[in-house]
């Protein structure tokens, strides 16, 4: 019980300093008869119940594994997984094992045992070269999954997982992607700066478990261009040079940015996106202007690109139980008319203010359909739905759930 001087006294108030229980994490990884043991390293994360309501995330360790077990110590009851990390640790060689979703784990005084199923698994190695055969020392690498193996027992295989298997980029012009699952389909794709290059497809079985390749990056020509504003006058908003690579049905993409001068000129030196891609000029949605891409045809070619002016919509946050207005939402819209590449995803000028207003100044002049991120918006489908350029301000209603920040405010009287 505290007292607060000049205040009222807390009861009930309960400040609880014992430390969690722990208790013994054993995985215990299962190679066939006769193999060798699995080694290396193994990520876990945990969360206790206590720390999630704290806001707190996920805490990560990394564990060695030693003749096919590892051991760790925790505080529960927590929710747990576990996973290869491709990033960090040192990652086990000849077996691939499939990350977890969050499982509980109770509080006992008993070792909690997970046995952890390993398949076989192979490697892609090799070199990247520059046009005269010397090593990119400053290359980097990404694996593309062009088909996932089929692992008994159905489990769920995530692709970025196995994509981050390169992530971390290449030692001075080699690279390793390991461990990879037998019986699927793999693809590597270097790059130096904006020269790309990328493998054949490579079936990962037990009678081709390993694969070295060398990859070859050709030469890049520097691609110049111009922006203009709506009115034809430079502008210096930053342009994004969008590059995708093709491999059989599957596909890889990166992007870099240049700011224009004074002058409006903007420059994207040494690029080549390989013979199986493809680059594009893309412009982000800004305040005041429309998105816009536009692929290039020839490299060699001067562009000129000149920004269109977008639309307005305005609108209002409402708490649905109160009636007031929601500062500090995220609202969007999506086009209605379209499909695929044609959809539109735009997002208003900034969070709604102190009176839960919001604008969007990006729009065309077509339907959108708005929503609010981390809520449930109320209300018939109709009155979500805006047309670039109205003049009516729309009202969004939404229900914000326990376990969000928002919080709707009082409307204030108008100041004189």
């Amino acid at each position: 019980r505290l007292d607060v001087e000049g205040g009222d006294r807390l009861d009930g108030i309960v400040i609880d300093l014992s430390p969690s229980a722990r208790r013994q994490v054993v995985l215990r990884f299962a190679t066939p008869e006769g193999a060798p043991p699995l080694e290396g390293c193994v990520r876990i994360d945990y969360i206790t119940e206590r720390a999630r309501q704290q806001r707190q995330g996920m805490i990560p360790e990394w564990i060695d594994i030693k003749e096919g077990r590892a051991q760790c110590e925790i505080p529960v009851p927590a929710d747990f997984k576990y996973q290869i990390d491709f990033h960090r640790g040192n990652r086990p060689a000849g077996y691939w094992f499939n990350e977890t979703m969050q499982f509980p784990i109770p509080a006992d005084d008993e070792p909690f045992a997970i046995e952890v199923p390993v398949y076989p698994a192979g490697a892609i190695y090799g070199r990247v070269l520059r046009p005269d055969g010397s090593i990119a020392i400053n290359a980097r690498a990404a694996l593309m999954v062009a088909k996932k193996p089929d692992i008994e027992g159905g489990q769920v295989i995530s692709l970025l997982n196995l994509h981050d298997a390169l992530s971390s980029g290449v030692d001075r012009g080699t690279f390793n992607a390991t461990p990879l699952p037998l019986g699927g389909q793999y693809a590597v794709v270097a790059y130096e700066g904006n020269i790309f290059a990328v493998s054949d497809i490579f079936s990962l079985d037990e009678g081709n478990a390993v694969v070295s390749v060398d990859l070859e990056l050709p030469r890049g020509v520097d691609i110049e261009g111009r922006l203009l504003d709506a009115d034809g006058s430079p502008a210096v908003l930053p342009v994004n040079l969008d590059v995708s690579i093709k491999q059989g049905q599957h596909s890889w993409a990166t992007s870099v940015q240049s700011r224009p001068d004074e002058a409006g000129r903007f420059v994207f030196t040494n690029v080549n996106p390989s013979p199986t891609g493809s680059c594009s000029v893309r412009m982000d949605a800004l305040p005041g202007y429309r998105p816009l891409r536009r692929k290039i045809e020839d490299l060699r070619s001067p562009i000129v690109i000149r920004l269109e002016k977008g639309l307005r919509v305005v609108g209002t946050v409402v708490d649905n139980a109160t009636g007031w207005p929601v500062p500090g939402t995220e609202v969007y819209a999506l086009s209605v008319d379209g499909s695929g590449k044609d959809t539109e995803w735009l997002d208003a000028d900034g969070e709604t203010d102190s009176q839960g207003r919001f604008a969007f100044s990006n729009m065309a002049a077509r339907q959108y359909k708005l929503n609010v991120r981390r809520t449930n918006v109320q209300g018939p489908e109709q009155s979500r739905l805006v047309t670039g350029g109205q003049a009516e301000p729309a009202t969004l209603r939404i229900d914000i759930p326990e376990w969000s920040n928002l919080k709707p405010r009082e409307p204030q009287p108008e100041q004189r």
